[in-house]
């Protein structure tokens, strides 16, 4: 059982969208390419850190 993390980064029109979520991870850098704008959700960050690490393992 995982329990990824969770957030999106907003738009940036309305009240209550997240500053920073796309520009607060490193690893944002490496994968955008792979995962293109996927990267402002931080679960699909997650699981593509995890597939990169499986892909190094096996």
């Amino acid at each position: 059982y995982i329990n990824p993390p969770y957030a999106e980064a907003g738009t940036g029109l309305g009240k209550g969208h997240k500053n920073d979520i796309t520009l607060t991870f490193e690893i944002n850098k490496s994968l955008k390419p792979i995962i293109g704008n996927a990267v402002n959700e931080i679960f699909a960050l997650f699981m593509a850190i995890i597939y990169k690490k499986i892909l190094i393992v096996f």
